[in-house]
């Protein structure tokens, strides 16, 4: 009820101001108890009231129409959006892939998971085999891109928590490390830049977690929400990036 409280805070003041309200009107013709009871009965009830007024008249103006337009843009970019929470999961899953197939791919693993992985990989090998990062990772980057510049034109009519979500996700190191591998495949190496790479790659699922939990929390992502199979309840995106 406090966390529900703590979201709503424009709703869960609505009640004490609605049940206020009512009081007043219900004792008014009670005789007052002390000399100012009348004047402090008349000024609850005409705060009580206004508030209620204002949230009708907000809710008719603004949210309502605001709450149309969101689920509106949520609706239109939500591939878009899935993409983009994915993406980090999508590249751990092909790095289990090509360096140890016989693993069932996690949709998130810790750095030391990673680290172990990488090592047990022979880098100098794949890189004389023409297998560089860009042929195994290159088309989720370019969706990753694609997916964010479709995005980057309305991203400001996303609520702030995922705005902010979806920009620190475009701002993490990875980025810039896949691209450095892709732009140089000769001279740069998985093998020699394994640290950075899965400390960075690292970031970059907490990240993806951010912003899937940022739309899961959203009031007009219903969309995102997810139904289990044989009927089972409905998951959020969060939920299903975690266990997927």
């Amino acid at each position: 009820m406090l966390a529900w409280a703590k979201r709503h805070i424009p709703e869960a003041l609505l009640i004490p101001a609605g049940l206020g309200a009512l009081t007043v009107t219900t004792l008014s013709d009670i005789d007052e108890v002390v000399p100012w009871g009348q004047e402090l009965g008349i000024g609850v009830s005409e705060l009580a009231f206004a508030y209620v007024g204002a949230y009708i008249f907000n809710w008719l103006i603004v949210e309502r129409p605001r709450a149309k337009a969101l689920q509106g843009y949520y609706v239109a970019a939500g591939t878009e959006l899935e993409e983009l929470v994915y993406s980090p999961v999508q590249i751990v899953q092909h790095l289990f892939l090509i360096c140890n197939p016989a693993i069932d791919a996690p949709t998130s693993t810790s750095a030391d998971n990673l680290e172990r992985l990488l090592s047990s990989v022979n880098w100098a090998e794949m890189d004389k085999q023409g297998m560089h990062p860009e042929k195994f990772l290159g088309y989720i980057v370019e969706s990753y891109k694609s997916a964010y510049q479709s995005l980057a034109p309305i991203l400001n009519n996303f609520e702030p928590p995922v705005s902010v979500a979806i920009a620190q996700l475009n701002a993490q190191e990875i980025h810039r490390i896949l691209k450095y591998l892709f732009d140089h495949p000769s001279a740069a190496s998985m093998g020699n830049m394994q640290d950075i790479f899965v400390d960075a790659l690292v970031r970059y699922q907490r990240a993806g977690l951010r912003l899937a939990q940022a739309l899961e929390e959203s009031r007009y992502t219903g969309r995102l929400k997810r139904r289990g199979s044989n009927g089972a309840p409905t998951t959020s995106l969060y939920s299903a990036v975690q266990a997927s």
